[in-house]
């Protein structure tokens, strides 16, 4: 059936400011949730996210997930997710740790599983999840997808899946759209998966007699996964309705991202390639370029230059498949792309939350929590005002 409908994505919508706020100064705003992390998550990706850069994405507010490489061997990501962190998974990892039973994992403290996989569709997928759950309850938190059908919600909160990864074929290091021709453009998922999570939460509140935001707040949460080019999409995905945004490669583009760091021009100071992978916390951007020296202390820093770039690929690439499986294992659905290096994460992460805060002052709320097609106004834009907006 071909449908008529068109599908939006975050360059297609603009948000309407409060009729008038209340909110005197942008510093009454609060960026982060509950529990002291901005509702982001760093993207399971080699290029991205390692052991050495997780504490700081944590630092920073930012929830990392440690990728399922070779590099990390399945009892390591075990031990890791045990110990309250993040960590990803294949579906058959997760079914032989938490649904066969071969670990027998004792949980003291929740477990935080994202099951890594491309087609989150698939029925095996959520069998497993409702087994694992009926085994480990709420000591197993897990994240499932990824889904490009918005009904396919339903299926997420019948497995009793704590997170959605949401987005198919929209990240920018991810072949499947032009070479499959699957998507669903993402402000339209977002959008359409969080009216169907209203409509369960009023179903469910009704059928069972509880309050709808006590049953709202147990679903699981949308996480909008792909196609983040900037501060501006994060808080169009948050008032589309995901509770969380996962980033990949605006992530790789920092200086402190698990991505292969080089210069492609040296000057005479510039330390080597491999010094600057090893030592990258030590390289900090400042206002007239990029300066290198031990400890972060600037004034004896060695003058790198203006650029330097980043190996960026996704994990459906030859390169990604690599990293997980040692060898290519399928018709590559991923690109390898060179980027060129932005900022430090820390800069990075105080400008998301003073955009937030500034964003919040504009809709007349105080908690991030609150960005929700609940409380914001949400519009289509005509091509003429996409093209004097998307600059």
């Amino acid at each position: 059936m071909f449908h008529h409908t068109a599908k939006y994505s975050y360059d297609d919508i603009t948000i309407r400011p409060a009729f008038v706020s209340e909110i005197s100064h942008r510093s009454e705003c609060n960026p982060l949730l509950d529990n002291g992390y901005m509702p982001i998550f760093a993207s399971p990706m080699s290029t991205v996210v390692d052991k050495e850069n997780y504490s700081l994405f944590k630092n920073n507010n930012i929830i990392p997930i440690l990728p399922r490489t070779l590099e990390y061997s399945l009892e390591e990501r075990i031990d890791f997710a045990e110990d309250g962190n993040w960590a990803a998974f294949s579906l058959q990892e997760f079914q032989d740790t938490f649904v066969n039973d071969k670990c027998k994992l004792v949980l003291e403290t929740p477990c935080k599983v994202l099951i890594d996989i491309a087609n989150g569709h698939m029925d095996v997928l959520f069998n497993s999840v409702k087994k694992a759950k009926e085994i480990y309850g709420d000591m197993l938190i897990v994240m499932i997808g990824n889904i490009a059908n918005p009904e396919t919600y339903r299926k997420c909160y019948e497995c009793k899946a704590d997170y959605c990864r949401i987005g198919i074929g929209n990240g920018f290091g991810c072949l499947t759209s032009s070479q499959l021709g699957i998507n669903y453009p993402m402000a339209s998922l977002i959008n359409e998966a969080y009216e169907m999570k209203i409509r369960i939460a009023s179903i469910v509140a009704d059928d069972e007699g509880k309050n709808y935001y006590e049953v709202k707040d147990k679903l699981p949460k949308i996480v909008a996964d792909g196609g983040i080019r900037g501060y501006r999409d994060v808080i169009k995905a948050l008032a589309l309705g995901a509770d969380y945004v996962m980033i990949g490669s605006e992530f790789a583009k920092l200086v402190e991202s698990a991505a292969l760091m080089y210069l492609k021009e040296r000057t005479m100071t510039a330390p080597s390639n491999e010094a600057l992978n090893k030592y990258r916390n030590n390289v900090r951007k400042l206002k007239n370029g990029f300066y290198f020296g031990n400890n972060n202390n600037i004034s004896s820093n060695a003058y790198i230059g203006t650029e330097l770039y980043k190996e960026f690929y996704g994990m459906a690439s030859r390169q990604g498949q690599i990293d997980m499986n040692g060898e290519k294992t399928k018709t590559s659905e991923g690109v390898c792309k060179e980027v060129k290096v932005s900022t430090n994460i820390d800069k990075w992460s105080q400008n998301m939350k003073d955009y937030l805060r500034s964003a919040m002052s504009y809709l007349n709320i105080t908690d991030v929590k609150n960005i929700n097609p609940s409380n914001v106004e949400t519009y289509r834009l005509s091509d003429n005002a996409k093209n004097s907006i998307n600059k």
